[in-house]
């Protein structure tokens, strides 16, 4: 074998390495780009629980507001607010001194 085709050979053996390995390479990047269409599915998943989250929170401070609002007007829901941490129970009254 005459030395020119053992660098000849050498080099077809490199290009077809470097195919093999280009292959692969894409194949690695098919798969990432799926996993990453997966994922901002995901994402736009949890950012819609977030925003009805919000969302209700929003509604639920609301209603709370107008309920303290009515609380002015028609104090027999003060218990269910209070109940509820929504408004301040009233103070305990102090005990007496006991006199000996």
């Amino acid at each position: 074998m005459k030395k020119s085709d053992t660098v000849i050979l050498a080099l077809v053996g490199l290009l077809a390495g470097l195919a093999v390995a280009s292959v692969y390479q894409c194949y690695r990047y098919v798969g990432f780009l799926s996993d990453i269409q997966a994922l901002q599915v995901q994402g736009q998943k949890l950012q819609a629980l977030l925003f009805e989250a919000n969302r209700n929170r929003e509604i639920v401070r609301a209603m709370a507001t107008d309920a303290l609002e009515f609380s002015k007007k028609n104090p027999a829901i003060d218990p269910l607010l209070q109940q509820l941490d929504l408004k301040a129970k009233p103070a305990a009254p102090a005990a007496k001194p006991s006199t000996r």
